[in-house]
């Protein structure tokens, strides 16, 4: 579940009936309207193959464009054998070169590389979701 992933959830057995989901032990489902969760259903129970065949379905989808910068946290325990030019990419909250919240909570040892999104190739073209998923991986 990642809707409400901050909250405790709970598996809720459930049976189509008439077009409705109902609670399998009988009545209807008791959740707020709106509420978002996965239904998980054996493949062979879907009846439309064209809408089975799309929950599978691999696609490329832009996320960032080329030439974003992101910093990436690393957690850096040592620096003395780090060589002065790989030091001089890490930077501190301390000396960080945009205004960053909450560095209060960062370890002392957090250090931030900043990276820039390149060009998509064959090994990385970018994320591939489902499109009932939401749920997105690198390639």
């Amino acid at each position: 579940m990642y809707y409400d992933d901050h909250l405790p959830s709970v598996k809720i057995p459930v049976r189509l009936i008439n077009g409705s989901w109902e609670f399998f032990y009988g009545g209807p489902v008791p959740v707020e309207e709106g509420t978002m969760g996965d239904l998980v259903i054996a493949r062979p129970k879907i009846t439309d193959p064209k809408f089975a065949e799309k929950l599978n379905k691999k696609y490329t989808v832009k996320i960032l464009d080329q030439g974003t910068k992101l910093f990436v946290a690393l957690t850096v325990s040592e620096t003395a054998n780090l060589s002065p030019e790989l030091l001089n990419h890490l930077v501190t909250p301390h000396n960080w070169r945009v205004n960053f919240r909450d560095t209060g909570k960062l370890s002392e040892k957090t250090r931030f590389v900043e990276v820039i999104i390149g060009a998509p190739n064959e090994k990385k073209e970018g994320a591939i979701r489902t499109p009932y998923s939401n749920r997105y991986c690198l390639a």
